[in-house]
């Protein structure tokens, strides 16, 4: 499962029921997960420490502005519905 946080727009991996999804200026968590107390949930566990500290390690070894602006959300019309 090859993530590199920050480097492209397209590319997310799922563990455990939450998915990351890649952007060039922000990671994008979503789902609902479960770790259980096993092997497997120790495994998944630690899969997401592993993606999480490669934020983090992004993060700590990037010059970073105070805050990224938001980016206004863009509504479109849907051309189905007519």
């Amino acid at each position: 499962m090859s993530f590199r946080p920050f480097a492209d727009e397209s590319s997310s991996v799922e563990i455990a029921g939450l998915t990351l999804e890649n952007h060039i200026d922000h990671v994008t968590i979503y789902g609902q997960g479960s770790i259980t107390k096993d092997q497997q949930g120790l495994a998944q566990a630690l899969i997401l420490q592993k993606k999480f500290n490669l934020i983090v390690s992004a993060l700590q070894n990037a010059t970073l502005p105070t805050q990224i602006e938001n980016k206004p959300e863009v509504i479109v019309d849907n051309p189905f519905i007519s």
